[in-house]
C-alpha cells in the first residue's frame, strides 16, 4: 500500500474497484460542521458526483465503486440507522455503486461515556473470510474496505481508496491497499453536465484537452 497523487482520469488506468469515503469525500454538509447533525445536512460536492459518472462511463460500467463510511452519530441519536442507510444507498445509486458499507458504532472514550445508543460504543468487527484476522469496521481499520474485496472478489493490488481525512489513509494501509486524497483524485472535474462526462473523461485518458 502506499499513498500516491493521482487524479480520477489517472486512477481510472490503473485500479478496478474505488473505495470512497462519504461525509467530505463525496458529501458536504450544508452547515459547514464538519460531521452531518441530520439527514437534510448533507449534498453532494460540486462536480464530484460528475467524476464518478465520468469514471464509470469511460469504462463501460466496469469500475466498481464502494462507499466505506463512519457514521457515529448514530451513537449520539443523530438520526436512525435505517434512515441513513437508505439515503448513502439512494445517493449511490444516482452512480451505480456495488455496496455501501457503514459503520455506525462510535468507540471513542467520549462516546462510552455521553452517548445514547449504548450499544453503538461497542467494537464493530469485521471477520476476513481469507485470513484468520478479525478487523475494526471502524476506520482507522480496516475491516470495511477488507470486507468490500471480499464481496467483489477482488485483490488489494486492484483496489484504491478515496478520501479526506487520516482514518481513512490508515484504513486503506490496514486493508492493503494504495490511497489518495480526495481533493487530488477530484481536481480537474469533467463538464458539469454529466450527460457529456463520459467522453470528456476519455479525451482526459487519450491525453487531449477535455475543453477543446
Amino acid at each position: 500500500m502506499s499513498t500516491k497523487e493521482l487524479s480520477w482520469w489517472q486512477a481510472g488506468v490503473q485500479y478496478e474497484v474505488f473505495f470512497l469515503d462519504f461525509n467530505g469525500t463525496t458529501h458536504e454538509t450544508k452547515s459547514g460542521e464538519t460531521f452531518p447533525k441530520g439527514l437534510d445536512d448533507l449534498r453532494w460536492i460540486p462536480g464530484r458526483k460528475e467524476v464518478l459518472v465520468a469514471l464509470s462511463r469511460m469504462s463501460g460500467g466496469a469500475k466498481r465503486f464502494v462507499y466505506i463510511s463512519n457514521q457515529g452519530g448514530r451513537a449520539w441519536g443523530f438520526f436512525e440507522t435505517e434512515d441513513m442507510q437508505a439515503m448513502i444507498e439512494g445517493w449511490a445509486a444516482d452512480v451505480g455503486f456495488a455496496y455501501v458499507l457503514v459503520c455506525y458504532h462510535d468507540t471513542s472514550d467520549n462516546a462510552k461515556k455521553k452517548a445514547r445508543f449504548k450499544e453503538y460504543t461497542e467494537p464493530d468487527v469485521y471477520m476476513s473470510l481469507r485470513s484468520p484476522r478479525v478487523y475494526s469496521r471502524r476506520k482507522p481499520g480496516g475491516g470495511m474496505i477488507v470486507e468490500g474485496m471480499e464481496l467483489l472478489g477482488v485483490l488489494p493490488e486492484h483496489c484504491v481508496m478515496i478520501g479526506d481525512r487520516p482514518e481513512d489513509e490508515a484504513a486503506a494501509q490496514e486493508a492493503g491497499v494504495d490511497f489518495t486524497w480526495a481533493d487530488v483524485f477530484f481536481k480537474d472535474p469533467p463538464a458539469l453536465d454529466v450527460a457529456d462526462a463520459g467522453e470528456t473523461a476519455q479525451k482526459h485518458e487519450e491525453g487531449e484537452d477535455p475543453f477543446l
